[in-house]
């Protein structure tokens, strides 16, 4: 009877060393499963970010020159101007892209906040909706349109 006991004790600690270890794998596999795809991005995203810079305080032309030079990359870059050019054109670009989007933005949120029923608008049989408006403006003849739509009906 004590010999019984006994292995059942040791069986129990064995299980319970077993599903820890289980458990530990468990929690540890995502882990593991992802480790090659952070290494990869390491080394080919932030790798080649870090030997860029570098290369910019190189010597290097066309092709890689690894003759460190410090600033002097950086100083005729910027005594250039085709880059001072360059560098008004981003600015004048971000400032009308960044606009433009947030007055579209905003006009669109303010119209669909709107309590106005969009449904009259593109169902109106009395005026021109929005679709034939489309449909005009992109040359494509009403007559081939309605033809398609009695097809579908018939």
């Amino acid at each position: 009877m004590q010999q019984n006991i006994v292995r059942d004790k040791t069986t129990q600690v064995s299980e319970s060393r077993g599903d820890k270890a289980i458990g530990y794998l468990q929690q540890q596999l995502p882990k593991l499963v992802l480790a090659p795809s952070f290494a990869v991005i390491l080394m080919f995203v932030y790798g080649f970010i870090l030997w860029t810079v570098y290369l910019s305080f190189s010597a290097s032309k066309m092709l890689p020159n690894y003759t460190w030079v410090g600033l002097e990359q950086w100083s005729r870059l910027w005594n250039t101007l085709t880059w001072q050019i360059s560098l008004q054109n981003l600015f004048i670009f971000s400032v009308l892209y960044i606009g433009l989007c947030i007055i579209i933005g905003l006009l669109l949120a303010i119209l669909l906040d709107q309590k106005s029923s969009w449904k009259d608008f593109l169902d109106n049989d009395n005026n021109k909706n929005c679709f034939d408006i489309t449909i005009e403006a992109t040359g494509v003849p009403e007559s081939f349109v309605n033809s398609i739509e009695l097809t579908r009906e018939g």
